[in-house]
């Protein structure tokens, strides 16, 4: 920029600290989603990342606060379980947001389910609704992925900056990759993290249904109760003596995901519970064929841009039916795949990293940004 007496002024960078405590783990899902955001952000400003480092919570917190007075902004990336059992270190990392120089911008990346038939969730959802109304008031703005999550906070009277900017999505598939798809292929693929909310055992339920088909699961679990289901289900393949017809690949490194996408007939994600999906977003990126379950995060994107399909969760004889219909359908699995990567593009990081760009812009030129944020924060409220 030109300044008095025509001299070159140099405008300073932005700088953001993104607070992600397990970063740089790429078998952590907001950690590979907070990786692929600040390669997108480094020509737009300048960022640097506040990560765990064996010091436990009382290090992370003062870690926050120090890049807090020498940032302009501090982006929290926020999941319950990377900040303690159940999310704990959320209240005191939302004290101290509070009074932060720099102002605060907060990803939701999880959700409680609104209902559940679990008991321990039920028991557990107020205190989960807390922390994301308290850590929502000692921000400036708040990002979510979807329209749901959009409704959900509004319902639960989130106050305050509330900003959607979709996930976003990365990687292109090989020429080669994509040549090594079989005409009339029966492969059935699962991605991601295991657990229980992602419904694998759906999935090999409904197999012995769908003649000739083989599915391979590509994914590991991340805690003991993860590890206990992935367990469970190599238990059920067992008993229902499908150990022919399934695979378990464990986790797929970033240099094989072409060759793996390209090897699966269509991609299945058989969630019962879901915020917003990376998985799905790499799938897509990749020009898979996709099938969901009808939970709203999906349901919106098949609305928005018909790039997979969905069945419904609550009719279990209904996901066996439309895998069969699907792998017989290979001009259907053709579009879907096109759709998949015009959807992806849509949502490249580039374009998320923009969205971010202006946020931060909006954010930090608001006037009262800091009352706003104190005012949030007194008037949140303990309500259910």
């Amino acid at each position: 920029m030109v300044g008095e007496g025509g001299m070159t002024v140099q405008r300073k960078q932005l700088s953001v600290t993104v607070v992600v405590p397990t970063y740089p783990s790429r078998r952590c899902g907001i950690s590979t989603y907070s990786a692929f955001l600040l390669e997108a952000l480094q020509p737009h400003v300048e960022t640097k990342v506040v990560a765990a480092s064996g010091g436990g919570a009382l290090d992370l917190l003062a870690r926050v606060r120090a890049a807090a007075s020498c940032s302009d902004i501090v982006h929290i990336q926020h999941a319950f379980d990377i900040y303690g059992y159940l999310g704990i270190q959320t209240f005191p990392l939302a004290l101290l947001l509070r009074h932060a120089r720099a102002r605060v911008v907060t990803t939701i990346h999880e959700l409680p389910p609104p209902l559940t038939s679990s008991l321990k969730d039920r028991l557990v959802a107020p205190y989960l609704r807390a922390c994301i109304r308290t850590l929502a008031a000692s921000s400036d703005a708040t990002v979510v992925h979807t329209e749901a999550s959009l409704a959900l906070l509004s319902a639960w009277k989130v106050r305050g900056r509330v900003q959607l900017i979709p996930h976003g999505a990365a990687g292109t598939l090989a020429a080669s990759a994509a040549s090594s798809r079989r005409a009339g292929g029966r492969t059935i693929g699962f991605f991601g993290f295991i657990n229980q909310a992602k419904g694998i055992h759906r999935l090999i339920d409904a197999l012995p249904s769908i003649p000739g088909a083989h599915l391979v699961v590509a994914g590991a679990p991340r805690t003991t109760h993860d590890e206990h289901y992935a367990t469970s289900l190599r238990e059920q393949v067992a008993k229902l003596g499908l150990g022919n017809r399934v695979t378990f690949k464990e986790y797929v490194p970033d240099e094989e995901l072409g060759a793996f996408f390209a090897s699966i007939d269509l991609l299945v994600f058989p969630y019962s519970h879901c915020t917003a999906s990376g998985a799905l977003h790499i799938a897509l990126a990749h020009g898979s064929a996709v099938l969901t379950s009808d939970l709203p995060v999906f349901e919106e994107l098949r609305r928005q841009q018909n790039c997979l399909e969905t069945f419904a969760l609550d009719e279990p004889a209904s996901l066996a039916t439309r895998i069969r219909l699907l792998l017989d359908d290979e001009p259907r699995r053709a579009l879907l795949r096109a759709r998949a990567t015009c959807a992806a593009r849509e949502v490249s990081w580039e374009n998320v990293a923009r969205a971010h760009v202006q946020l931060y812009g909006t954010v930090l030129n608001a006037e009262t940004a800091g009352v706003s944020r104190a005012a949030s924060a007194l008037n949140s409220g303990g309500g259910q």
